[in-house]
């Protein structure tokens, strides 16, 4: 209730960023905000939900079960690839110590950055999500965030159609979210991207989920 209380009084939108791994979420976020904010790697894949806001002073956060820790951008980084475990937060009371002081145990639940950029500047909140959408299926952590988001954005490759994971994704938002998107991203790299997302428009109709499609291009834009 203080979640959807606070939804009402915000004036602003929170959008959530989903899809499978490696399909480009991290670059759509990096290229809409005009700067780098999200940690982009070629082997490993965001595991941290990343929260995406204005800031008037640049900040990287991560959050954990005892509070928020600001961090460098390098640590940052790899926290939130999961490529750096030295910036595991403290675990319980009486746990053993590394030869920085830090307590083992615990993990991180998401990370936090600010910028000053303009499409934030009225309140747009980006998350850039774990992998979802995929041969898993849909994680729960993903679906308990859907309640509290105003739009979704489903990122996937424009070389194929939607997989069936990823059509039962835009369904379980289509029951929380009022507004969906899907972008098909490196266009730059498929020729016959149009022709997919003619597919992926006929699939889409077929089930009953009224979600534009567009094409995007992060390096593009870049």
């Amino acid at each position: 209730l203080q979640r959807d209380g606070g939804r009402l009084l915000d004036p602003g939108a929170r959008v959530l960023v989903l899809g499978d791994d490696k399909q480009g979420k991290s670059s759509l976020v990096d290229a809409l905000v005009g700067t780098d904010v999200c940690p982009v790697h070629p082997d490993v894949a965001t595991v941290l939900p990343t929260v995406v806001a204005y800031a008037d002073e640049p900040h990287t956060v991560l959050v954990g079960p005892r509070g928020r820790v600001d961090v460098t951008p390098a640590r940052f980084a790899g926290a939130v690839t999961g490529r750096d475990t030295t910036t595991d937060p403290p675990g319980a009371d009486g746990a053993t110590t590394d030869a920085l002081g830090r307590e083992d145990g615990g993990s991180w639940l998401l990370a936090e950055v600010g910028r000053a950029a303009p499409l934030l500047a009225e309140g747009l909140t980006l998350v850039d999500t774990p992998g979802a959408g995929g041969p898993g299926g849909v994680p729960a952590s993903v679906l308990a965030e859907l309640p509290a988001a105003d739009a979704v954005v489903l990122v996937t490759d424009a070389s194929r159609e939607l997989a069936a994971t990823e059509v039962e994704l835009l369904a379980a938002e289509a029951e929380h979210v009022p507004t969906a998107v899907v972008a098909l991203t490196r266009i730059d790299l498929h020729a016959a991207w149009r022709e997919v997302r003619d597919l992926v428009v006929a699939l889409l109709a077929d089930r009953g989920l009224a979600v534009e499609v567009v094409g995007v291009s992060a390096e593009l834009h870049r």
